[in-house]
């Protein structure tokens, strides 16, 4: 406020204008402090400007929890309802597959990675899934998935019924812990 009473007085000044009470040091210094507000007034709007564009275009950086049955509904979702659910990606890049036919789009947000293929996401990659964590050990996975599980040495697979289309669990398994956890469509 004082910035805006303060450049009026310099510009009435400037413009000719007489003013009953201006500062008693404008006469000398008007054209000074005529630049030296709109410096001020300018780095105040632009800080506004900044923040607010920063506010709309701020992307929530938290980790988008994924339970076992939310995961399930994330199959299948279009690119724009994903980005209409979670926002623009952290990072979006391509992830090799051994054949050239296998190469997937992958959008990263905390805690989830979403495959795409042509315009769904057919698999996702997981921090937590299915009540297994990164750094679970083998035995977990086991009990969790129960007889059904398929045990190789380096992954443990499990397949999910009653859902629409056939999905699979994998827990990808290091030094006998989870190194890597997934969920996706067994026909793509």
């Amino acid at each position: 406020m004082t910035i805006c009473i303060f450049m009026f007085w310099v510009d009435a000044g400037l413009a000719g204008l007489r003013v009953k009470t201006p500062p008693p040091f404008l006469p000398k210094f008007r054209l000074l402090c005529l630049l030296f507000c709109s410096g001020l007034a300018w780095n105040f709007s632009a800080e506004g400007q900044e923040s607010e564009a920063a506010s709309r275009n701020t992307v929530s950086r938290e980790p988008v929890v994924v339970a076992g049955l939310d995961a399930v509904s994330l199959i299948g979702m279009s690119v724009s309802e994903l980005i209409e659910n979670f926002g623009s990606p952290g990072a979006v890049y391509a992830s090799r597959g051994i054949e050239t036919w296998q190469d997937d789009v992958v959008f990263e947000y905390p805690g989830v990675d979403f495959y795409i293929y042509r315009d769904r996401v057919w698999q996702l990659g997981l921090e937590t899934g299915y009540g297994i964590s990164m750094g679970d050990p083998r035995a977990a996975v086991l009990l969790v998935l129960g007889e059904e599980a398929r045990d190789n040495e380096k992954y443990i697979l499990g397949r999910l019924r009653d859902t629409s289309w056939p999905l699979e669990w994998r827990f990808n398994i290091e030094n006998g812990k989870v190194s890597a956890i997934y969920l996706y469509r067994m026909d793509y």
